[in-house]
């Protein structure tokens, strides 16, 4: 058994921390409310590439497939842009990281469907569920055309090369303009 002013001092200790934990709480609950645009399609699509390009992030980038294992997040003009794994339904790891990405991209406001351009065969994986999108033909310096089969509701398209930084200036006008013009913090209607 404590003395009364020992208990007493205890408890104010853990009155501190606890405000300085709601304190952290609702700092981070306050930016997580931000509108959400996600970047989501196929493994190696250019996802990163343009997440780096439109934000200035410096997300790590390779020719491999599934570089991206972690869902990464920065500022875009007040919108919180979120890169993906890429979507594929593979064991292990991998798996766990597609599906943390989906995950994410379900909850966001606006799907940024990234098709590589060049990529004769593109697909999506993952089910809008009455979500709006844009559709990013990504490495378009690369393609002669492509036809895209895709589930969501596709507000518009935007051709963009991150390597040459073509169109990339057009993507952030139209996400701009999606959550301009959607109000209620950005949801489609």
């Amino acid at each position: 058994i404590l003395p009364a002013g020992e208990a007493i001092g205890r408890a104010r200790a853990l009155l501190g921390e606890l405000r300085d934990l709601l304190r952290e709480t609702s700092a981070r609950r306050a930016v997580d409310e931000r509108p959400c645009a996600a970047l989501t399609g196929r493994p190696n699509a250019g996802k990163s590439s343009l997440f780096n390009a439109l934000t200035g992030s410096d997300a790590l980038v390779t020719p491999v497939a599934g570089t991206t294992r972690d869902v990464l997040s920065a500022d875009l003009d007040g919108v919180r842009l979120i890169d993906t794994p890429g979507d594929q339904d593979v064991p292990g790891p991998d798996g766990a990281a597609a599906r943390r990405g989906a995950e994410a991209a379900r909850a966001a406001d606006l799907a940024l469907f990234v098709v590589d351009a060049s990529d004769p065969e593109p697909s999506l994986a993952l089910e809008p569920r009455g979500r709006p999108a844009i559709l990013v033909l990504n490495k378009s310096d690369r393609a002669d055309g492509v036809a895209v089969r895709t589930r969501f509701h596709i507000r518009e398209a935007v051709c963009t090369s991150a390597a040459t930084g073509a169109g990339v200036a057009d993507l952030r006008e139209a996400i701009s303009r999606f959550f301009k013009v959607g109000g209620g913090g950005g949801r489609f209607r």
